[in-house]
Order: structure tokens, then C-alpha cells, then sequence
């Protein structure tokens, strides 16, 4: 079973208003870095505010190519939490004006998905 990106953005939202104790906010203003290339993160980031942008650098640790961004309502999940929390290979940037991230420590995740009635665990991360 293939869930949507919408049904999970729900629960998100939804996990966000009913579980306060285990989402933290954040505000970044651009420019901020919310984790290097090398570092190992802690969280999955829910974008409410802003655009994040990931990114990797060179060897001299000047940005050199932008991969991708994350736009509100979307999420970024590092590679690193299906890799036993390695270090991860790019880096996550706010570049927005004004930047809102919610950020859950990885088994805060796991034990919401394992608890929902929608049992969508098994496949959460393919959207």
C-alpha cells in the first residue's frame, strides 16, 4: 500500500496540534544552516514557513551545488535515520525571509507512526 504525500502532510499537521511535547519549532532567518554535510542530524523537519534548501559543499567548504529545496508543508527526511544515524552527505539551509521548521527526533517519529490508527508505517517514507 502506497500512501499519498497529502494523507501523510495531514497527519503531520494533525501529529503537530496533538503532540506538542515531541514537534519542536524552530525559526531561521536565511541564510541560517540547520545542519552541514558531515554532522549527523537528529530530526525529521516538517517546512511550515520559508524554503529550505540542501545542499553540498566542496573541499574547501564554499556551497557548490544545490540539490534540491523544501517548500512548506513538505518534508525533509536525512538519509542518515535509515542509515543507523550516519553522518549525512548534504546539508540543509533556510533561504526564505522568514523560516518556520518543526523538528522530531526520529523514535518521537517512529512511536507516532506506530501508534496511528491509519498503520501507514510500513511505508511512510515513500512519497
Amino acid at each position: 500500500m502506497l500512501i499519498s504525500k497529502n494523507k501523510i502532510i495531514k497527519f503531520v499537521k494533525k501529529s503537530i496540534e496533538t503532540n506538542k511535547t515531541v514537534w519542536h519549532e524552530s525559526k531561521h532567518n536565511n541564510l541560517n544552516v540547520l545542519f552541514y554535510a558531515g554532522e549527523t542530524p537528529e530530526n525529521i523537519y516538517f517546512l511550515k514557513e520559508g524554503i529550505l534548501r540542501v545542499f553540498i559543499m566542496d573541499k574547501q567548504n564554499n556551497v557548490e551545488h544545490t540539490i534540491g529545496f523544501v517548500f512548506p508543508d513538505e518534508m525533509y527526511v536525512p538519509v542518515s535515520v535509515f542509515n543507523d544515524w550516519c553522518p549525512a552527505f548534504v546539508g540543509l539551509q533556510a533561504i526564505g525571509k522568514t523560516n518556520t521548521v518543526m523538528g522530531i527526533n526520529i523514535e518521537d517519529w517512529k512511536n507516532l507512526i506506530e501508534n496511528d490508527d491509519e498503520k501507514f508505517r510500513y511505508n511512510w517514507w515513500f512519497w
